[in-house]
């Protein structure tokens, strides 16, 4: 019998997959906080839908006064391969229930959109198995290389992992 979830993405100890207490709405928005030296800071994730079937994810601290993800805060709260681990467990979560869908990522500077290349490049044999991911570079979309600076990127799931969650 098959899986009707794509395969897990193990890019991380099991430790890291999976935050306690993320949760989700919809399987669009997660939320779970970042545990450190700087305390418990509430980290989201966000599938913001752009036209139909094309999202862009949204990362950060969640401002409880201005009720947003504020993208520009740096904490450094020690924990960033959970954090990391937490955001891969949300792509498969999200592909799982939108299969179809092609997100959209790009850092809100350049210092982030590179640190996004260097974990693709990082997990890329595991990656590569579900996904086809997509860079922006010289004007164009490109596939995924390793060497190539990009200024953003799409992630689409494999059409033969989403006709696998068919069965």
């Amino acid at each position: 019998m098959q899986s009707n979830h794509l395969p897990s993405l193990r890019l991380f100890d099991d430790e890291y997959l999976k935050v306690p207490g993320c949760f989700l709405q919809n399987h669009k928005v997660y939320e779970f906080f970042s545990d450190g030296p700087a305390g418990a800071i509430k980290k989201v994730v966000h599938y913001q839908e752009i036209e139909n079937g094309f999202f862009n994810i949204a990362f950060g601290d969640w401002d409880a006064d201005l009720k947003r993800i504020n993208d520009y805060v740096r904490n450094n709260n020690g924990d960033s391969e959970k954090i990391v681990g937490t955001i891969a467990f949300t792509i498969t979560d999200f592909m799982t229930h939108h299969p179809w869908a092609t997100i959209f990522a790009k850092g809100n500077t350049i210092g982030k959109t590179r640190l996004y290349q260097i974990r693709i490049n990082k997990h890329w044999p595991v990656i590569s198995q579900l996904f086809d991911i997509d860079g922006f570079a010289g004007g164009k979309w490109k596939s995924f290389q390793a060497g190539i600076n990009y200024s953003a990127f799409t992630l689409k799931a494999k059409t033969e992992v989403v006709n696998l969650n068919k069965y």
